[in-house]
């Protein structure tokens, strides 16, 4: 409880995610609240508390987040931070996280 998640989705639809709040409850199996929400340069956060307390942090960017020619420093520090991939059918984190040296 001392730590939160962070998870990171890839979308040429951002507006979907920053602008609603439902399908966190979805992605989540549970009613989720809206904490915080900010803009980072072209990653939108959207943090939400569920029951127990717990935090969950989804930031929202498009593809060029990921690019490796030139490798944003921003975005180096993260997956340098421990970047664990789930889903990535196009290899486009695998390819960044090869391009970090991870």
């Amino acid at each position: 409880m001392d730590s939160d998640l962070d998870i990171v989705g890839l979308t040429d639809e951002q507006s979907e995610y920053s602008e609603t709040n439902g399908w966190s409850a979805d992605a989540l199996g549970e009613p989720a609240v809206l904490t915080r929400s900010r803009q980072w340069r072209v990653v939108t956060e959207r943090r939400v508390g569920v029951s127990s307390g717990f935090e969950v942090e989804f930031n929202f960017a498009p593809l060029t987040w990921a690019a490796t020619d030139p490798c944003d420093a921003g975005t180096a520090g993260v997956v340098r931070n421990g970047l664990r991939v789930v889903f990535d059918p196009g290899h486009v984190l695998q390819d960044l996280a090869d391009a970090v040296g991870r």
